[in-house]
């Protein structure tokens, strides 16, 4: 077990296009996101994000938590359509 001191918050758009949610990061030792909008938003780990090719579709108002081993690639999203903002934190 290892702790981790410092932790970063960022706020994404919601966009009914493609748009990226984390750059790649090798340092990246856990990610978590809350959809924090009145649309289902769709999460992909790598490449671009559409409505049919996506990692994990995250309800309105929901939290998701990348699972173990962290995935540390580029993570991309897209909305069914552009409301509110995706919370995220990056450990």
């Amino acid at each position: 077990n290892s702790t981790v001191g410092t932790a970063s918050l960022t706020f994404v758009a919601a966009s009914a296009s493609n748009v990226q949610l984390l750059a790649a990061n090798t340092a990246r030792l856990m990610a978590a996101f809350y959809n924090d909008s009145t649309q289902n938003c769709h999460l992909k780990f790598g490449g671009t994000a559409t409505l049919s090719s996506y990692t994990v579709k995250m309800a309105t108002l929901s939290y998701f938590e990348a699972p173990l081993p962290v995935y540390t690639g580029a993570i991309n999203a897209i909305w069914t359509s552009a409301n509110g903002t995706m919370l995220i934190t990056q450990l």
